[in-house]
């Protein structure tokens, strides 16, 4: 809008055109190169940022590690009739699964 009112007041003046041209240079130039700037800014900020998002997530990874080697817990689960027809696998499985819940 600037632009719009400062260009039709030098176009009011006609004796001197290279004037013209030259102002209209000047300020696409500028209007180019804070535009590259804003960019340029926009890109670092966004850069930086995810940077530090990638780098609290790793530290929040580490800090929060769970070691399973380290906990361990005797809930077993109670036997009972179908106890022959289910693998052996599967109730590791349930008591792993029963000391992620309550180990918590």
């Amino acid at each position: 809008m600037v632009y719009c009112i400062i260009f039709s007041l030098i176009i009011k003046d006609k004796s001197d055109s290279s004037s013209l041209l030259m102002f209209k240079n000047n300020f696409m130039s500028v209007l180019i190169s804070s535009g590259i700037n804003l960019m340029l800014t926009g890109m670092i900020t966004v850069f930086i940022f995810l940077a530090i998002l990638i780098v609290l997530i790793n530290i929040s990874a580490l800090l929060l590690k769970d070691d399973n080697k380290a906990v361990e817990n005797n809930v077993t689960i109670p036997s009972n009739n179908n106890s022959e027809k289910v693998p052996e696998d599967h109730f590791k499985i349930i008591n792993h699964i029963n000391k992620r819940i309550f180990n918590g």
